[in-house]
């Protein structure tokens, strides 16, 4: 009997405290502070009456920057600074803030950003298949007034947003993609591909590439242990590293007022405050000779869209006036025998022809294509005159008995100059 009592007196005390426990609670369920969050965000994409400036950074590296304008009816307006037609025409697409495991925000429909994604190569670069492995989906890292970070959730892309102020417009993308075209074009125009920059008592090999979007430092003298690589977006008036480039105490993000003469080769710029001159030379300032080695080990199918530069002139040979021409390719150990390929691909991408050769690397780290195999092509039959001519011009530039450096620009970037005439160089991505 005394056990019964007992029995009922403590379920009738578990009531009574389960009933004040859950009378007492105050707080917000987790979903619904969630939705607050949400629409806190929404609230602020939506309230920033100038829109937004966005800087993304894909996986594969190089930088890109965009306008965007968000409603409060999930529509958004974007330009970006991938080509002409990008900057200045802009995009409307969806967007909606969805609480995954952390608050994102999602690009649902088709935008510019997508373009990033392509498969096709000849879209916006990038790895057959995979594109620059760019994202759409993003999770929200942190948030303040006038920012946000963001993450992708496939690739870990990174995405910043900054308010724009009044003075950036509709035509801010416009006046990027003008500063790239006219300025930062010039760093391919000089007669010699290396670059000597001066600042701040340091000076360096410098590099900017414009396909992938990328800057490197290597250091001189006593700044030999420098080596310095970062990806960068366009602003109006130069560019923004993704990674600062850091100096002992000092630390640089823009790279702004461009003033380049490429007929006497040199110019001025800013490096974060500080003035900084270059000067274009025909010798090599600075090496490192496993470039080579792991240009040629991994497991990559290296894409240039240009072609050869010499004295400042893109494609010297003329491969682009080949009807379809889609760029060139370098394939090393294309064959289980070793051998190498270096193709050009015509008919939109459809069919390629080109040289097998093999590779030699030196211990100074120069890439030397030797002993030419004969030629591989996927469908001979539309091989013509032009084309045939073409990939001979090629493959004697190729086959050069000097050899190459090379350079490493970028996670799969890499530069090969002529060790004759560092007038001749190309670029791959």
């Amino acid at each position: 009997m005394k056990r019964l009592i007992y029995s009922i007196v403590l379920f009738i005390c578990c009531s009574l405290t389960a009933c004040q426990t859950k009378n007492d609670f105050k707080g917000l369920r987790p979903d619904v502070k969630l939705q607050e969050q949400l629409d806190a965000y929404s609230e602020q994409l939506s309230a920033a009456e100038n829109g937004w400036i966005a800087y993304l950074f894909p996986k594969s590296g190089g930088g890109y920057t965009f306008k965007m304008k968000f409603n409060t009816e999930n529509r958004v307006n974007m330009y970006a600074d991938l080509n002409a037609n990008t900057a200045s025409t802009a995009m409307e697409s969806s967007y909606r803030l969805k609480a995954t495991q952390v608050p994102s925000l999602f690009f649902d429909t088709y935008t510019y950003m997508h373009l990033l994604s392509d498969p096709n190569p000849q879209v916006a670069g990038g790895i057959a298949g995979k594109g620059r492995y760019a994202d759409f989906e993003f999770s929200i890292l942190k948030v303040s007034q006038d920012s946000i970070q963001l993450k992708g959730n496939l690739n870990g892309s990174e995405l910043l947003l900054v308010r724009a102020t009044a003075q950036q417009g509709d035509e801010f993308i416009q006046q990027v993609y003008h500063y790239n075209q006219q300025h930062l074009s010039k760093f391919d125009q000089f007669n010699y591909y290396y670059n000597k920059v001066s600042f701040g008592g340091h000076s360096f090999q410098f590099t900017l590439n414009r396909q992938l979007h990328t800057v490197s430092f290597r250091g001189i003298g006593a700044q030999d242990s420098i080596r310095f690589i970062s990806e960068f977006a366009v602003t109006a008036n130069g560019i923004q590293l993704k990674t600062p480039f850091q100096i002992g105490p000092s630390s640089y993000q823009t790279l702004t007022n461009f003033n380049l003469n490429t007929p006497l080769g040199a110019g001025t710029f800013l490096i974060g405050t500080e003035n900084a001159e270059l000067k274009n030379q025909a010798a090599p300032l600075s090496r490192y000779p496993m470039d080579a080695t792991h240009m040629y080990i991994a497991k990559y199918q290296y894409y240039s869209p240009t072609g050869f530069f010499y004295k400042g002139v893109e494609d010297v040979l003329h491969l682009q006036d080949i009807k379809g021409y889609a760029g060139l390719q370098f394939i090393p150990r294309r064959y289980i025998d070793g051998t190498d390929v270096f193709y050009l691909l015509y008919n939109n991408g459809q069919n390629y022809f080109g040289p097998g050769f093999k590779t030699q690397i030196d211990a100074q780290g120069v890439m030397r294509f030797t002993n030419l195999l004969g030629y591989d092509a996927n469908n001979a039959s539309t091989v013509t005159d032009e084309l045939y001519n073409k990939v001979q011009q090629m493959t004697q530039q190729i086959l050069r008995p000097e050899g190459f450096y090379v350079y490493r620009t970028a996670t799969t970037g890499y530069d090969l100059v002529s060790v004759a005439d560092s007038q001749l160089w190309i670029r791959f991505n």
